[in-house]
């Protein structure tokens, strides 16, 4: 029986761009996802149906049995886009995000297109040419009071596959997923952000920005809630890619370290420079435990050590931005609840690396009763 069902569309870049004192750094996380209906209880009596409770209960109530209850509850759901700007040359600076929800209307649920009704929010996917020579462009942008930016996104491999026999199915424990990946796309627009003092109105513009993304496409069913899992990718320079993730229970808590717990399944992939695709499935990545920090939503990893047998390889990354917390609608109104995720950097390897790396850590446990 299913948890949750949802469904992503999600992009990282990474580049640098011309600002008004120099380079500066930035990478940009835009999401969109599906998640189906999201339920928020307010005080005032009503009478519910079974089908306007969670599944677990509504299979005990007989479907024609009116339910007398104090709340009322109001659901949502309409699909939600979300955009994070994180300024690497400040990594004292919280990233930045915004996330609003979509009409119906302007989503497209087959490419995944959409724009929010004041047009801030806009992501398309753009194919022009004809059928001897076709390009593909996405185009995203992403206004808020806290930043402007307009990006152009070109694949440079085709659209990958990664589960048994080139099928985009996976299984890991009480997780499947559908799991598609566009591993690496040319990136180049411009940023403008707002100014720490914004009573001054001023905002820093960051021109020919360039540099390199991630598209993933996954379609989620999660059949269990504690969970929590540690997720990489490396760009590599020298232009492959490496990718893979450990899944646990979260039953130990969310003060324990993202070590801990039953193990449910992990695994990795290689993408090598003409786009082949090899499987790692002695990958293994955890947290640096002497590195772990406590926040106010449970302990924190900020750095990570990867190890890829096959490839006779050993990586630390850290956290350019130390527990970088992005809260999610997501999770639904009654949780106040996200994932820490973010740009990294490698500190030490086996060997010379250079590269893009992003970490994202998510802990079920961590999810608290959304403020009334």
């Amino acid at each position: 029986m299913a948890v949750n069902q949802s469904e992503f569309n999600w992009i990282v870049v990474e580049g640098t761009g011309e600002g008004e004192h120099g380079p500066r750094r930035f990478a940009v996380l835009v999401w969109i996802s599906r998640t189906g209906r999201r339920t928020r209880a307010r005080a005032r009596p009503s009478v519910l149906s079974p089908a306007d409770l969670p599944s677990p209960l509504a299979r005990l109530v007989p479907p024609w049995l009116p339910i007398l209850s104090p709340f009322a509850l109001e659901s949502d759901d309409r699909p939600l886009f979300m955009a994070v700007l994180y300024d690497l040359d400040h990594p004292d600076r919280r990233p930045r995000a915004v996330e609003v929800e979509i009409e119906h209307e302007n989503f497209d649920a087959a490419s995944f297109s959409a724009m929010t009704a004041g047009g801030d929010l806009q992501i398309h996917q753009l194919e022009v040419g004809d059928e001897t020579a076709r390009s593909f462009t996405i185009a995203i942008k992403a206004r808020s009071d806290d930043f402007d930016v307009e990006l152009y996104l070109v694949p440079e491999k085709d659209v990958l596959a990664f589960g048994e026999r080139g099928a985009p199915r996976l299984r890991q424990g009480p997780v499947e997923t559908a799991y598609v990946q566009r591993p690496r796309l040319a990136a180049r627009g411009r940023i403008e952000l707002a100014m720490d003092d914004r009573r001054s109105g001023r905002r820093e513009r960051i021109e020919r920005f360039t540099g390199d993304a991630c598209q993933d496409r996954q379609w989620l069913t999660v059949t269990a809630t504690q969970v929590k899992w540690i997720w990489v990718q490396l760009r590599l320079d020298d232009g492959r890619e490496i990718m893979g993730y450990v899944m646990r229970d979260s039953g130990p808590g969310r003060w324990a370290s993202p070590n801990d717990g039953r193990l449910l399944g992990c695994g990795g992939w290689l993408v090598e420079q003409d786009g082949g695709l090899r499987p790692l499935p002695r990958f293994d990545v955890s947290s640096v435990e002497k590195y772990e920090t406590r926040t106010d939503r449970g302990t924190c990893p900020t750095r990570f050590a990867v190890s890829v047998p096959e490839l006779d390889l050993h990586v630390t990354l850290e956290h350019t931005i130390a527990a970088p917390f992005v809260r999610m609608k997501a999770f639904g109104p009654m949780l106040d609840a996200g994932i820490w995720e973010g740009p990294a950097h490698i500190v030490d390897a086996s060997r010379a690396l250079a590269g893009h790396c992003w970490v994202e850590v998510m802990n079920a446990a961590t999810a608290q009763l959304a403020a009334r």
